[in-house]
């Protein structure tokens, strides 16, 4: 299990690494606020409408549980529903569900 204090600057971390990216290249990257940690990159692709800023799906629901205090369980029905299910737009962020995780 990764700690609070790991998870806050690996946080800090990607979101200078987001922000300079975006800088560096012209992008409006919409991130989801409060999982910065758990991002792991961007994606272009053909009929995208424009990047799109990847998360982990599993570090997201560890952020929800170690920084937010969630239980297992309603980490994953608070994601199911207000995080993954949300749409904000063509820019709305993705998840990664990683092949071992399927």
């Amino acid at each position: 299990m990764l700690t609070r204090k790991y998870l806050i600057k690996k946080a800090k971390e990607n979101r200078k690494l987001l922000d300079q990216a975006a800088d560096d290249n012209g992008l409006e990257l919409l991130a989801a606020d409060g999982y910065d940690a758990a991002i792991v990159g961007v994606v272009n692709g053909i009929g995208l409408p424009a990047p799109l800023v990847v998360y982990d799906r599993e570090l997201v629901l560890q952020v929800m549980q170690v920084v937010d205090g969630m239980t297992e369980e309603d980490a994953h029905e608070h994601f199911s529903f207000n995080v993954e299910g949300s749409y904000v737009g063509e820019n709305t962020p993705v998840f990664l569900t990683r092949l071992k995780d399927l």
